[in-house]
């Protein structure tokens, strides 16, 4: 049987539980519902300004495309880019984006319509002349890269200092030239000039150029140890050969090998 009392009741519970609701989630529905501010368009759960905004240009969920070398922007509600740093759009072509690099390009250098005089180039956007045949441009001087020591084979490339010498460079490559007064004469690159020939015994004068016993190596000339006189060379000296007062006969000469008297040729 009908009972309209527990219908009642079971109906007013219904509608109380709904107002329950309806009251937890006002607050929800509210904020939701808030309007955006002046100028503000609610694009979803965000308020944006079509105007400006390439996520939603014009309208609601109107993005503007990526472009080669720059960014997408929207401006008074149409689609448009902004080139990045170095690039621009000189074609005026939206498609292609921004092509050119104002950087490199000898015809649009350092802007659009920039176009440096006939034989120079474009290095970070400004126009510089070429360098001579034969140079290389390195910064901003035009070097030899085969014969500078400080940009040896390429620029930048700086031959090391040595010893008792100076850095050189020769078809690229590194080496050094000695003092005066000084050898490499063991052929080692990494102790430098090492042997000062004129007071070194075994390299009296150049290398290799060994004074017989009893000499000694002065300014690059073997000598008497005790000398006091003028000092001349016992090696090929051919009035004092080998030793002072021993001259060598008329016809001969003294050679440097081991101070000896021999035949000489004429």
């Amino acid at each position: 049987m009908f009972n309209k009392r527990s219908y009642v009741i079971h109906r007013l519970a219904l509608l109380f539980s709904i107002l329950s609701l309806l009251f937890l989630l006002w607050p929800f529905i509210a904020y939701s519902q808030e309007a955006c501010p002046t100028s503000q368009t609610k694009c979803g759960a965000v308020c944006v300004n079509v105007l400006t905004d390439y996520r939603n240009c014009g309208a609601c969920g109107r993005a503007c495309p990526s472009v080669a070398n720059g960014a997408a922007a929207c401006l008074q509600g149409a689609c448009t880019f902004n080139c990045l740093s170095g690039w621009a759009n000189c074609d005026q072509n939206s498609a292609n984006g921004c092509e050119t690099n104002v950087t490199t390009d000898p015809r649009n250098c350092g802007r659009c319509g920039t176009v440096c005089p006939s034989g120079a180039t474009c290095r970070n956007g400004i126009c510089q002349q070429a360098c001579p045949t034969g140079q290389t441009k390195c910064g901003t001087e035009c070097v030899n890269v085969l014969t500078d020591y400080r940009n040896c084979g390429a620029c930048g490339r700086a031959c090391p200092s040595v010893a008792n010498g100076t850095a050189a460079c020769s078809q690229g490559l590194c080496g050094f030239n000695c003092s005066p007064g000084w050898a490499n004469c063991d052929q080692n690159k990494a102790n430098g000039c090492e042997t000062n020939v004129n007071t070194d015994s075994r390299n009296c004068g150049a290398c290799g150029r060994v004074c017989v016993a009893g000499l000694v190596c002065k300014n690059g000339t073997c000598v008497g140890a005790g000398a006091t006189g003028t000092r001349i060379n016992l090696q090929v000296e051919h009035k004092s050969c080998s030793r002072c007062g021993a001259d060598c006969a008329a016809g001969q000469t003294c050679i440097y090998v081991n101070g000896a008297c021999v035949l000489s040729c004429q």
